[in-house]
């Protein structure tokens, strides 16, 4: 391959000594950017991307997607950047905290896209009425978005809404569950993250309203037996379910031998902050024949008998135990009993 050969994908991700921050530092790469006028997909969350904007977006005409994710230094000015990128079909700007509330609707734009990621912005939900000219989008993030409250029912006017296959509202202060028929109008979302805030057990179960869901995101302040259970009771359809535990377990016990999960779960996952109680590890075990994916992120050890039970079901396709304790005898164990198909990551 010759040095001169075009790029079509650059990820200086937190590429810190990457120093484009204008364009007499970008002037210093000039043979390298000789090769970005292909570029399809350009990665640099977190990269020191300029104290206003984006100088390198210029040379690069072609991008179809861009991921410009904690730029905390960009402005406005970025935008018009972006809005000259007339092939763009994905967009990540979350945790862009500059970005100036009244500017967003400047992406209205953008008609190809069919991914925007705002979360943690400026951007306020009720802003998508303004972004009519996105009518492709099937990936919408726009959780932690200040002074929300409309949530379901601003996403399901935007003329979009029967396309989206993913939506993540997480940390939304007073998120809506409206009635049936507005869920109803989302018939291909197949993927919602939400939570902490407002999360009840009613809520969840008007969920059910969505008529394509099979995956389930859920940030909780308070877990609880309820809580699973109306997962479990109206959300059968589930397959994937990850669940962020963000504080102590709340309400009754979990009774032993009791069924949290849906059924038809094949996919698991569970991020935990805080200790989940044994029985609700437990439960897990009753469905280690269908589950296809366990993930787990405990505070505390994971007993040999938790970890033999899971390699002993035989479904599993991968196992992700990154983050848990797991004394060297259980670790030898999983590498060496777990059937070689099986993912491992500790």
């Amino acid at each position: 391959m010759g040095n001169n050969q075009a790029l079509e994908y650059l990820d200086v991700s937190w590429a810190v000594r990457f120093d484009i921050r204008s364009p007499e530092a970008l002037a210093s790469y000039e043979d390298f950017l000789q090769r970005l006028t292909a570029l399809k997909t350009l990665t640099a969350s977190g990269c020191l991307i300029g104290q206003s904007s984006f100088p390198l977006l210029r040379l690069c005409p072609k991008l179809t997607a861009l991921d410009l994710s904690f730029g905390s230094s960009l402005d406005r000015r970025v935008l018009s950047d972006i809005n000259k990128l007339t092939e763009l079909r994905s967009l990540r700007l979350d945790n862009c905290t500059s970005i100036p509330v009244d500017s967003w609707n400047a992406l209205n734009s953008l008609s190809q896209l069919t991914i925007l990621r705002v979360e943690e912005t400026s951007f306020i939900d009720t802003q998508l009425s303004s972004l009519t000219n996105l009518l492709d989008l099937r990936s919408l993030g726009i959780g932690k978005a200040p002074l929300s409250s409309s949530g379901f029912s601003v996403c399901s006017a935007h003329p979009s809404a029967p396309l989206l296959r993913y939506l993540s509202m997480p940390f939304m202060k007073d998120i809506d569950y409206p009635d049936e028929r507005t869920m109803n109008g989302f018939s291909s979302l197949t993927t919602v993250e939400l939570g902490p805030n407002g999360i009840t057990a009613h809520r969840l179960g008007k969920l059910r309203s969505l008529p394509s869901l099979t995956a389930l995101t859920l940030h909780t302040y308070e877990p609880s037996t309820q809580l699973f259970l109306a997962i479990r009771d109206h959300l059968m359809k589930i397959s994937e379910l990850k669940v962020i535990n963000l504080g102590e377990w709340s309400g009754p016990p979990v009774e032993d031998g009791a069924m949290l999960f849906p059924q038809q779960l094949r996919k698991l996952s569970v991020v935990a902050l805080f200790p989940v109680p044994e029985a609700f590890l437990e439960s897990m075990l009753l469905l280690k024949h269908s589950l296809l994916l366990i993930a787990l992120n405990e505070t505390r050890p994971i007993s040999r008998s938790f970890v033999e039970a899971i390699v002993e079901g035989g479904a599993l396709d991968e196992l992700d135990l990154r983050g848990c304790e797991l004394p060297r005898a259980i670790s030898l164990f999983l590498l060496t009993r777990l059937p070689p198909h099986v993912q491992l990551r500790l």
